[in-house]
């Protein structure tokens, strides 16, 4: 598991509302060009950057809180499809799988 991540955007302030609105991750630092949240044991930093730049990345959640994660999530993104499923199994990593991109276009799972 990351400890930090930091990761490039055009788009920095259509992220920062999407993280701190939409999904409502503390934020733990923000300046001009940049803002950083926690999510779970992790932090994320978003740098502006005048290129843009797609990343796929992942929140751990436990087995347990799928059903709930789900429904937190409906109405604040739209959940990917995959043959007309908005989740999957990965049986090499014994785990389920939800996701959606964000206003950058980067894959969230």
């Amino acid at each position: 598991m990351f400890k930090s991540i930091i990761l490039y955007t055009n788009k920095l302030k259509e992220m920062q509302h999407f993280y701190l609105n939409d999904l409502e991750f503390p934020l733990v630092e923000s300046t001009v060009n940049s803002f950083t949240i926690q999510g779970g044991e992790s932090t994320l930093t978003f740098i502006h950057s005048d290129e843009s730049a797609t990343y796929h990345f992942a929140f751990n959640i436990l087995g347990n809180q799928m059903v709930t994660a789900k429904n937190w999530l409906d109405g604040r993104v739209l959940l990917n499809l995959e043959d007309e499923k908005d989740e999957d199994y990965y049986k090499s990593f014994d785990a389920d799988e939800i996701s959606f991109k964000d206003p950058g276009g980067n894959g969230v799972d």
